[in-house]
């Protein structure tokens, strides 16, 4: 489809996404939901956002064709995004609610399929919560299993994207661990109320675009999402907000949808006045300075504007607090997945808040172990403009001190948790002087300064092969005899921004390709010589 660079995002399918779309949760009359699109699509909206649950796709598809048919857009102007629903997430009928949805919204194909929430229930006739004596009727049904069946969906092209919704870190870690397709997007509730900065940090990491619902704290929600006294002001009438609106001269909606696009997030307003339908579309015309976003952020509460009543405690399903968007299966159910010997020690409640409700963001103080995925994952190349902006300088930081803390010799963005092609060299003189003097000529040791590489490539001087014994701190404690070429030259751009290249040989380029490999989901396991794996104190081990 045709978009425009500054107001669209490439996603890690390929794909691109347009940052500003049309909200339509809650527009349900027939006649309000077609003359909303088909003033949200005059205003210049082509990004739609629907769901199976929201029951309006039919009215949806009307319009579109209306639009289409007059000549106004074509499809491939569109980017339709649907969600599959809690009661079909059983692997075996996934196709049937995406049929569905394409029925209704007159299409071939959906641009990005959803995965609604990460639970399941039981299929009763057409109802949307089936409960029988008043309990909700749960479903043992795994969200990796659906994923499964949602890839198809991909291969079948009936899906042109796919991803999932609500779904928090350690939800999001567990299904990256066995996709072959990572997920493209995961919606969420985001707004300067619930900022969720971890979340945030781990999405990007990964590639994940995050797309905000309720973007402006959802002021019109029906009532039962309401509670009460523990509801604070209307987002958009926040003082803060009015504030920076009158020094911009915008709306507070706009300074809201603004916040979000600094962050790099989509937004999917929702309204059915044709006045604020275009009023939202005028965002791409300022800018909010650090000052602004400071203060946006400074409002964070950790509270939510949309709690689905039926999936609380009482249902046996427990909601994620503030810093994980999303909902947990049953705890029963997951606790069977995150068997720990610390909860001898400690009450399971107590296990899941310190490690699966509230897990670190990376870049990690850590070196991450063979079985996360994110040492599976082909790291995403980093915005040469962007080399030298907060974000990425603290990743490179991240990545030379634990380089240096655990006495590596290089070291990549992967292993410490951030799937961006940068990698960190360093082989001091200290530790060369480690090494027999018999093994540094053996192996051509050399000590050599810092060196950082962004978007790396890598050229092969001499492709004559030497195989040594190699090690890795991502799979601590094990070694085996891996082959590499002799000599190489390593091009990219370095901690600046600027061209750097480097050729070597012997030692030096086996690091290089060591560490080219991480960036491509490739561990020295994958090229061993499966005879020599061991356990580097095997023989202490076997005393």
């Amino acid at each position: 489809m045709a978009s425009v660079p500054e107001t669209s995002v490439r996603l890690n399918s390929g794909y691109h996404m347009p940052l500003l779309g049309f909200g339509t949760w809650q527009i349900t009359q027939p006649d309000v939901v077609q003359s909303s699109v088909e003033a949200a699509i005059a205003a210049g909206y082509r990004h739609i956002d629907t769901a199976f649950s929201y029951e309006n796709e039919k009215n949806i598809g009307a319009a579109i064709r209306s639009q289409i048919q007059k000549g106004i857009i074509k499809r491939e102007d569109m980017f339709i995004v649907s969600k599959l629903w809690v009661t079909y997430m059983a692997p075996e009928d996934v196709p049937l609610c995406l049929n569905k949805t394409l029925s209704d919204l007159q299409l071939d194909c959906v641009d990005l399929y959803l995965i609604h929430f990460p639970f399941a229930l039981q299929r009763k006739g057409n109802e949307l919560f089936p409960k029988e004596d008043g309990k909700m009727l749960t479903l043992d049904i795994d969200y990796v299993e659906t994923w499964k069946a949602m890839e198809s969906l991909v291969s079948k092209g009936l899906a042109k994207s796919i991803g999932v919704s609500n779904f928090n870190i350690s939800q999001l870690k567990r299904l990256l661990a066995s996709a072959k397709i990572p997920p493209a997007v995961n919606e969420v509730e985001l707004h300067p109320y619930l900022v969720q900065s971890d979340l945030e940090k781990f999405c990007k990491s990964m590639n994940i675009m995050l797309t905000a619902f309720c973007p402006l704290g959802s002021p019109n929600r029906p009532q039962e999402y309401h509670r009460g006294e523990k509801d604070p002001e209307n987002l958009l009438q926040d003082p803060v907000v009015a504030e920076i609106g009158r020094k911009h001269k915008k709306s507070p909606a706009q300074v809201l949808l603004r916040y979000h696009i600094e962050r790099g997030v989509a937004v999917i307003p929702k309204s059915v006045k044709p006045n604020e339908i275009l009023e939202n579309t005028k965002i791409f015309d300022f800018t909010l300075d650090k000052e602004d976003m400071k203060n946006l952020e400074s409002l964070n509460k950790g509270w939510r504007a949309c709690i689905l009543e039926e999936c609380t405690v009482k249902h046996s399903i427990t909601l994620c607090p503030e810093g994980n968007s999303g909902y947990l299966l049953k705890l029963h159910n997951l606790s069977a997945r995150c068997h720990s010997s610390e909860t001898k020690e400690r009450s399971y409640w107590q296990f899941l808040k310190r490690k699966v409700l509230k897990p670190p963001a990376p870049p990690y103080s850590h070196i991450c172990q063979v079985g996360d995925p994110v040492l599976r994952l082909k790291a995403s190349p980093v915005d040469p403009t962007e080399i030298t902006s907060s974000r990425i300088q603290n990743v490179i930081k991240h990545l030379i001190k634990v380089m240096r803390k655990m006495d590596c010799i290089g070291l990549s963005a992967p292993q410490i948790g951030v799937s961006l092609q940068i990698i960190a060299l360093e082989y001091p003189v200290h530790l060369v002087d480690e090494e027999p003097e018999s093994l540094r000529k053996t192996k051509g040791l050399a000590s050599f300064p810092l060196k950082i590489f962004v978007n790396p490539s890598i050229r092969i001087v001499d492709s004559k092969t030497i195989t040594f014994r190699e090690a890795c701190e991502s799979i601590s404690g094990f070694s085996a005899c891996v082959p590499r070429y002799h000599a190489v030259e390593i091009s990219g751009l370095n901690e600046r921004g600027e061209p750097v290249s480097w050729q070597t040989d012997g030692w030096p380029a086996r690091i290089i390709q060591h560490e080219m490999d991480h960036l491509n989901g490739v561990l020295f396991i994958d090229r061993m010589d499966s005879n020599t794996f061991e356990n580097i104190k095997w023989m202490e081990l076997n005393e």
